[in-house]
Protein backbone atom coordinates (compact mmCIF):
# COMPACT_ATOMS: atom_id res chain seq x y z
CA UNK A 1 0.00 0.00 0.00
CA UNK A 2 2.74 2.56 0.94
CA UNK A 3 4.27 1.83 -2.49
CA UNK A 4 1.43 2.22 -4.20
CA UNK A 5 1.09 5.61 -2.40
CA UNK A 6 4.83 6.68 -3.22
CA UNK A 7 4.34 5.59 -6.94
CA UNK A 8 1.40 7.62 -7.16
CA UNK A 9 3.23 10.36 -5.60
CA UNK A 10 6.26 10.10 -7.52
CA UNK A 11 3.75 9.51 -11.21
CA UNK A 12 1.98 12.96 -10.27
CA UNK A 13 5.26 14.70 -9.70
CA UNK A 14 6.61 14.06 -13.00
CA UNK A 15 3.63 14.47 -14.37
CA UNK A 16 3.38 18.16 -13.09
CA UNK A 17 6.96 18.74 -13.93
CA UNK A 18 6.46 17.64 -17.18
CA UNK A 19 3.55 20.00 -17.68
CA UNK A 20 5.52 22.75 -16.02
CA UNK A 21 8.21 22.71 -18.62
CA UNK A 22 5.54 22.57 -21.52
CA UNK A 23 3.80 25.60 -19.95
CA UNK A 24 7.08 27.51 -19.53
CA UNK A 25 7.79 26.22 -23.38
CA UNK A 26 4.66 28.17 -24.46
CA UNK A 27 5.11 31.21 -22.28
CA UNK A 28 8.67 31.56 -23.62
CA UNK A 29 7.41 30.76 -27.01
CA UNK A 30 4.88 33.55 -26.88
CA UNK A 31 7.23 36.23 -25.21
CA UNK A 32 9.48 35.62 -27.85
CA UNK A 33 6.31 36.04 -29.93
CA UNK A 34 5.63 38.90 -28.86
CA UNK A 35 9.21 40.17 -28.32
CA UNK A 36 9.84 40.06 -32.55
CA UNK A 37 5.92 41.39 -33.14
CA UNK A 38 7.13 44.47 -31.03
CA UNK A 39 10.90 44.78 -32.28
CA UNK A 40 8.94 44.89 -36.12
CA UNK A 41 6.14 47.89 -35.11
CA UNK A 42 8.81 49.81 -33.81
CA UNK A 43 10.78 48.98 -37.21
CA UNK A 44 7.85 50.02 -39.10
CA UNK A 45 7.12 53.09 -37.09
CA UNK A 46 10.69 53.80 -37.25
CA UNK A 47 10.72 53.03 -40.98
CA UNK A 48 7.54 55.58 -41.64
CA UNK A 49 9.35 58.23 -39.56
CA UNK A 50 12.11 58.22 -41.61
CA UNK A 51 9.77 58.31 -44.81
CA UNK A 52 8.17 61.33 -43.53
CA UNK A 53 10.69 62.91 -41.98
CA UNK A 54 8.77 62.83 -38.13
CA UNK A 55 9.66 61.40 -35.38
CA UNK A 56 8.53 58.26 -34.28
CA UNK A 57 6.55 59.73 -31.54
CA UNK A 58 4.58 61.58 -33.59
CA UNK A 59 4.19 58.66 -36.46
CA UNK A 60 2.42 56.28 -33.37
CA UNK A 61 0.15 59.43 -32.37
CA UNK A 62 -0.85 59.91 -36.35
CA UNK A 63 -1.48 55.88 -35.97
CA UNK A 64 -3.02 56.14 -32.98
CA UNK A 65 -6.04 59.07 -33.92
CA UNK A 66 -6.77 57.25 -37.22
CA UNK A 67 -7.34 54.26 -35.05
CA UNK A 68 -9.73 56.64 -33.22
CA UNK A 69 -11.14 58.61 -35.73
CA UNK A 70 -9.84 61.58 -34.23
CA UNK A 71 -8.54 64.51 -36.82
CA UNK A 72 -5.99 67.29 -35.55
CA UNK A 73 -8.04 69.69 -37.34
CA UNK A 74 -11.26 69.16 -39.31
CA UNK A 75 -11.51 68.58 -43.14
CA UNK A 76 -14.62 69.99 -44.92
CA UNK A 77 -15.25 67.65 -47.73
CA UNK A 78 -15.62 70.12 -50.93
CA UNK A 79 -18.32 69.59 -53.49
CA UNK A 80 -16.38 69.14 -57.13
CA UNK A 81 -17.37 72.00 -59.66
CA UNK A 82 -17.51 71.56 -63.00
CA UNK A 83 -14.40 71.86 -65.34
CA UNK A 84 -13.88 75.14 -66.07
CA UNK A 85 -11.21 77.27 -68.20
CA UNK A 86 -8.26 77.03 -65.59
CA UNK A 87 -6.67 79.81 -66.87
CA UNK A 88 -9.22 82.57 -66.30
CA UNK A 89 -9.98 81.10 -62.53
CA UNK A 90 -6.53 81.80 -61.76
CA UNK A 91 -6.52 85.72 -63.06
CA UNK A 92 -9.08 86.44 -60.88
CA UNK A 93 -7.26 85.00 -57.72
CA UNK A 94 -4.38 86.80 -56.19
CA UNK A 95 -0.85 84.98 -57.19
CA UNK A 96 1.70 85.18 -54.55
CA UNK A 97 4.35 83.55 -56.29
CA UNK A 98 4.96 81.18 -59.23
CA UNK A 99 7.21 78.45 -59.50
CA UNK A 100 8.47 76.11 -61.84
CA UNK A 101 8.65 72.32 -60.53
CA UNK A 102 9.14 68.27 -60.94
CA UNK A 103 5.54 67.09 -60.21
CA UNK A 104 5.04 63.27 -59.34
CA UNK A 105 1.88 61.60 -57.67
CA UNK A 106 1.35 59.29 -54.38
CA UNK A 107 -1.37 57.51 -53.04
CA UNK A 108 -2.65 56.88 -49.38
CA UNK A 109 -2.64 53.18 -49.95
CA UNK A 110 1.02 51.99 -50.44
CA UNK A 111 3.02 49.18 -47.97
CA UNK A 112 3.70 51.52 -45.19
CA UNK A 113 1.66 54.51 -45.21
CA UNK A 114 -1.24 55.67 -42.76
CA UNK A 115 -2.87 57.94 -45.33
CA UNK A 116 -2.43 61.21 -42.72
CA UNK A 117 -0.93 64.47 -44.30
CA UNK A 118 1.60 66.44 -42.28
CA UNK A 119 -1.05 68.76 -41.57
CA UNK A 120 -3.52 65.85 -40.50
CA UNK A 121 -5.74 65.31 -43.40
CA UNK A 122 -7.30 61.53 -43.50
CA UNK A 123 -6.91 60.58 -46.84
CA UNK A 124 -8.09 57.73 -46.24
CA UNK A 125 -11.70 58.92 -45.30
CA UNK A 126 -11.52 61.92 -47.29
CA UNK A 127 -10.05 60.06 -50.59
CA UNK A 128 -11.48 63.48 -52.81
CA UNK A 129 -9.14 65.67 -51.02
CA UNK A 130 -6.92 67.43 -53.63
CA UNK A 131 -3.56 67.76 -51.31
CA UNK A 132 -0.20 68.17 -52.68
CA UNK A 133 3.46 67.08 -50.76
CA UNK A 134 5.82 69.94 -50.80
CA UNK A 135 8.77 71.63 -49.18
CA UNK A 136 7.84 73.81 -46.54
CA UNK A 137 10.57 76.13 -47.42
CA UNK A 138 9.31 76.64 -50.95
CA UNK A 139 5.66 75.86 -50.71
CA UNK A 140 4.22 76.71 -47.11
CA UNK A 141 1.92 74.61 -45.86
CA UNK A 142 -1.75 75.01 -45.99
CA UNK A 143 -0.76 77.03 -49.04
CA UNK A 144 -3.63 76.77 -51.86
CA UNK A 145 -2.43 76.46 -55.20
CA UNK A 146 -2.86 76.29 -59.02
CA UNK A 147 -1.13 73.54 -60.37
CA UNK A 148 -0.88 73.86 -64.71
CA UNK A 149 -2.47 70.56 -65.98
CA UNK A 150 -3.71 69.58 -62.78
CA UNK A 151 -5.84 72.23 -61.43
CA UNK A 152 -6.19 73.50 -57.66
CA UNK A 153 -5.11 71.88 -54.78
CA UNK A 154 -3.99 72.42 -51.26
CA UNK A 155 -0.24 71.83 -49.60
CA UNK A 156 -0.71 70.20 -46.58
CA UNK A 157 1.83 67.29 -47.03
CA UNK A 158 5.57 66.49 -46.65
CA UNK A 159 7.42 63.84 -47.87
CA UNK A 160 11.08 62.49 -47.58
CA UNK A 161 11.87 62.75 -51.17
CA UNK A 162 10.41 66.16 -51.39
CA UNK A 163 13.19 68.64 -51.40
CA UNK A 164 13.10 71.78 -53.33
CA UNK A 165 11.43 73.13 -56.31
CA UNK A 166 9.33 69.28 -56.37
CA UNK A 167 5.95 68.56 -55.23
CA UNK A 168 3.74 65.04 -55.01
CA UNK A 169 0.43 64.78 -56.26
CA UNK A 170 -2.30 63.21 -54.18
CA UNK A 171 -4.09 61.08 -56.41
CA UNK A 172 -7.10 58.16 -54.81
CA UNK A 173 -6.06 55.58 -57.22
CA UNK A 174 -2.05 54.05 -57.45
CA UNK A 175 -2.88 53.51 -61.18
CA UNK A 176 -3.74 57.16 -61.63
CA UNK A 177 -0.38 58.07 -59.46
CA UNK A 178 1.34 55.62 -61.65
CA UNK A 179 -0.31 57.02 -64.86
CA UNK A 180 0.80 60.33 -63.65
CA UNK A 181 4.71 59.31 -63.90
CA UNK A 182 7.34 62.94 -63.52
CA UNK A 183 6.44 65.83 -64.97
CA UNK A 184 9.20 68.97 -65.41
CA UNK A 185 9.04 72.51 -65.30
CA UNK A 186 5.26 72.36 -63.82
CA UNK A 187 4.17 76.09 -63.20
CA UNK A 188 2.45 75.86 -59.79
CA UNK A 189 0.67 79.49 -58.67
CA UNK A 190 0.76 80.01 -55.11
CA UNK A 191 -2.60 81.84 -54.29
CA UNK A 192 -2.64 84.09 -51.71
Amino acid sequence: MLKAIISTFTLASIFSIGFAEVSAKENSKELALADIQHIDQDNYFTDLAERHEDSVDEVKERKSLLKEGVRSEPVIKKEKKPASKPKAETQEENIAKTVTVKATAYTAHCEGCIGITKTGVDLLANPNERVIAVDPSVIPLGSKVYIEGYGYAKAEDTGGAIKGNRIDIYMQHEKDALAYGVKEDIKVKIIE
